[in-house]
């Protein structure tokens, strides 16, 4: 089998690399099909397709080891992708708070570690499409939810758009590779990618987007019932060690949500604003 370029670490979730994987593999070697793979593994394609696709099926350790042998897959990346299993098949929540910490880890080291994004003019402006459009990841996160993946146009109403809209957003998410639409209907996904970029302070659009993502929340805050929102405003005094302790608390918080939403099954869309700065 050929050998996959795909890079496991910008990943989460095992089945979702184990997928994007062989799309990639199957992109130099278009013999390469589901059925074939699971033949090769011993099981049936009926399956090895549940189990990619239902978050309450998983692969063996056994199973998982024999397909990253077929992948080719290095002992390294086959390592992750069973920390990833782990994570997503315990019972233990000690265990699973100790999975997610080792994962984003090793997540931080090997995806600084890659090498720089060559300059891309198209791609830079599918980059200026998605982070000047605010409703691009409302619209990303939502097709995690199997209602909306399946029919996206229900997205219009509670968001307020037009089927018009909806379209350009989801041909702005395929342009940045977030989802892959049917080859004839804009409209029908065939898969949304675990993918999670973050736009850190040295990007250079990355204050743009914040402040236009605010404002769009600001204004969606204005119509969200009191009962589905909470709103917290302070202001305080303390000392520069207060300050850098305030930070760390706010970064344990982040990362706290981030589990609690990992192990969260995809239900509804929400959206956090947080801002601590230095005033006087």
């Amino acid at each position: 089998m050929a050998q996959a370029k795909t890079n496991v670490y910008a990943f989460t979730d095992y089945k979702s690399a184990i997928k994007e994987t062989l799309r990639e593999i199957r992109k130099v070697k278009a013999s390469i099909t589901m059925k074939s793979v699971a033949t090769r593994m011993s099981i049936q394609p009926t399956y090895f397709s549940r189990v990619l696709n239902d978050e309450n099926s998983h692969l063996s350790e056994d199973q998982l080891f024999t397909l990253a042998q077929i992948m080719k897959l290095l002992p390294e990346e086959l390592d992750y992708l069973m920390l990833l299993r782990s994570h997503a098949t315990t019972q233990d929540d000690k265990r699973r708070d100790t999975l997610f910490k080792k994962i984003e880890s090793l997540r931080k080291s090997r995806l600084a570690g890659t090498e720089e994004k060559q300059w891309d003019p198209q791609g830079f402006h599918d980059e200026v499409a998605y982070l000047f459009s605010p409703l691009s990841a409302i619209v990303r996160v939502a097709l995690f939810i199997k209602e909306y993946r399946k029919n996206p146009r229900a997205l219009c109403s509670p968001l307020g758009i037009s089927q018009g809209k909806l379209k350009e957003v989801l041909l702005t998410l395929q342009a940045s590779e977030f989802v892959e639409l049917a080859d004839d209907d804009p409209f029908e996904i065939v898969d949304v990618k675990q993918r999670f970029p973050h736009f850190g302070r040295e990007h250079p659009l990355m204050r743009a987007h914040q402040v236009m993502a605010k404002t769009a929340l600001l204004s969606r805050l204005g119509q969200t019932a009191e009962a589905d929102k909470e709103s917290f405003f302070a202001t305080f005094t303390m000392n520069e060690k207060g300050f850098e302790e305030v930070r760390e608390e706010v970064k344990t918080f982040i990362s706290r949500l981030q589990k609690i939403a990992s192990s969260s099954k995809h239900a509804s869309v929400y959206q956090l604003s947080l801002d601590f700065l230095k005033y006087l």
